[in-house]
């Protein structure tokens, strides 16, 4: 079975199967052609590797079990524990939000001071909430990929199919060869086509950055922000074409 029949049959992605073979939990044969086959022994093996690692079992644990290194029911009373951990952690967040439902809250009539306040209080006795963090990675991923995707390379879409190393690999080439092109057909330096889409996601991130943690906070500042830099930018955009229009008839009637 090729590595695409394994991806449909258990609804898995490529780079995942290549990251549990590359971690040594899955070790498949090489036929004369150097291309992978996966048999019935290799597709069993994978669905007991999905299986732990949904129940929450880390590659570590299951290198061990398969190396028999640790006793399952030893390991698994660990990963009970940390499972509870988890879902101790997220008590307070359900609790905020059942009382939402019991009081019968809306959107409108929230109250953000107090639930701010209720928040922090159960925050400072130990429990904790989701992690928002991950809005902004999200948000710094979802803005480098459309950086990117402006020049031509859709770096989210080779990430879900074939992994970070491999985007990464091919986004490095890509951005050689532009710098090569760059150098040789438009008479610019290397730099300039290698570097130009990175200095536009940092340009932009140092712009939108700022407004993205405002909006946090105060969505109304945030909004009247990206209105103000939305008119700044049109005018800036008018600018630039009345400038051309300027020359293009100075150029015709001198």
């Amino acid at each position: 079975m090729k590595i695409k029949e394994v991806e449909e049959l258990l609804s898995i992605s490529r780079s995942n199967i290549r990251f549990y073979e590359k971690e040594g939990l899955l070790k498949v044969e090489r036929q004369n052609n150097n291309y992978r086959e996966y048999n019935e022994k290799d597709i069993e093996m994978l669905k007991k590797i999905l299986i732990l690692r949904k129940l929450g079992f880390t590659i570590e644990e299951i290198k061990d079990l398969q190396e028999e290194k640790s006793d399952f029911h030893i390991v698994t009373r660990a990963n009970v524990e940390r499972l509870e951990k988890q879902i101790e952690c997220l008590k307070g967040a359900l609790e905020i939000n059942k009382s939402l439902l019991k009081n019968n809250i809306s959107y409108k009539e929230i109250n953000q001071e107090e639930l701010w306040d209720e928040i922090i209080k159960v925050e400072n006795k130990g429990q904790k909430f989701v992690d928002i963090c991950k809005d902004y990675l999200n948000f710094e991923k979802e803005m480098f990929s459309s950086t990117l995707k402006y020049f031509g390379f859709n770096f989210k879409k080779i990430n879900k199919k074939y992994g970070l190393i491999f985007a990464l690999i091919l986004l490095f080439s890509f951005l050689t060869i532009r710098g090569i092109v760059q150098m040789t057909l438009w008479d610019k330096t290397f730099v300039e086509g290698f570097g130009s889409p990175l200095l536009i996601f940092i340009i932009a991130s140092i712009i939108v950055t700022p407004i993205f943690l405002i909006n946090k906070k105060h969505p109304k500042v945030a909004s009247i922000i990206s209105g103000l830099l939305l008119v700044l930018i049109v005018l800036f955009l008018a600018l630039i074409v009345l400038t051309l229009l300027i020359g293009l008839f100075a150029t015709i009637f001198s």
